[in-house]
Order: C-alpha cells, then structure tokens, then sequence
C-alpha cells in the first residue's frame, strides 16, 4: 500500500488547473522534480526539493503505516473475536509510534534512495546501448531499490525498539 500511494503521489502529473498563485506555490512549482534534476536550479532549490520530498514521503509514510497496522489490529482482534481459542501469541507494533516512526524512516532512507535512482535513470540510462538495456537496468536498480529499503526498515525498526531481533 505504501509503495502505490507514494509511487502515485510522486509521480509527474499532468497539469488540468492553472498553476496556483502567490510566493508559496512560486516557490514550489520552481523546485526541481529531483534533487540531480539537470537545469539552472540553485542550491536552494535543489535542497527544498529534497526536503519537499522527504516531507511528502514522511507524510505518505506515516499515514501508509497507520492504516496497515489498524487494520492488522483489526484483523487480529476480528479472528479472537470469532474464535477465542486462537488467541496470537504475537505481539503487534503499537500504531501510533510505528506510523511516526516510519515516516521518519521513509524521509531519512526512502528520500534519498529516490534521489539517487532518479539521478542514475537521468544520468547512466540515456548512455546505456538500447531501449531493452535501459528498460532492464531501470528495472534492477528500482527492485535492488526495493530490496534495500525493506533490509533498512528491519534495521531501522530493531534500532527504534519497534521490532525484536529474535
């Protein structure tokens, strides 16, 4: 669930509505979609991106979480609601601090692996001999990507007490 809402919140869209107006939508709309993006972006910009992004990926994180755990929760309690005998010997995170928790993860890890992949794609893929190379190449760096960021959560979660190392 996490990975759909963030990969449709942060993919390029195209625009129905006239841009908004005043210095805040200005200031978004001239940030970079990425941090590497090529272009005449100032310094400035180019680290509000990165934090725009880590907040929207902290955000989509968190409530991605939130409504997984609840509804694990609500699954475990519907089964030993129906039938006590098999009452979960496992312990369930608590929502609130795992949903914080990973959305701190998803700016301090996801952010920056997003950073990266885009740069690589922008960068190394346009060199690559043919479209089957780079469709591949993408394919690998974006489930290497994937691969990462799940080691990292365990990590991640056993250093934030979320997770046991049993």
């Amino acid at each position: 669930a996490a990975n759909i809402a963030l990969v449709t919140a942060l993919s390029p869209a195209a625009q129905i509505a006239p841009l908004a107006t005043g210095k805040i939508a200005s200031a978004l709309s001239s940030l970079p979609a990425f941090v590497a993006q090529s272009g005449d972006f100032s310094l400035q910009q180019r680290v509000g991106c990165f934090l725009l992004k880590g907040a929207q990926f902290a955000a989509l994180g968190s409530v991605a979480s939130a409504v997984g755990q609840g509804v694990a929760k609500g699954l475990v309690d519907l089964r030993e609601k129906l039938n006590p005998e098999s009452s979960s010997s496992v312990q369930l995170s608590p929502i609130l601090p795992t949903a914080l928790n990973f959305g701190a993860y998803m700016f301090a890890s996801s952010n920056p692996r997003y950073q990266v992949v885009n740069a690589f794609e922008q960068s190394v893929l346009p060199k690559l001999p043919g479209e089957l190379v780079q469709t591949a190449a993408s394919t690998a760096a974006r489930i290497y990507n994937n691969y990462l960021g799940g080691i990292t959560w365990i990590w991640w979660a056993r250093w934030r007490g979320l997770q046991s190392s049993d």
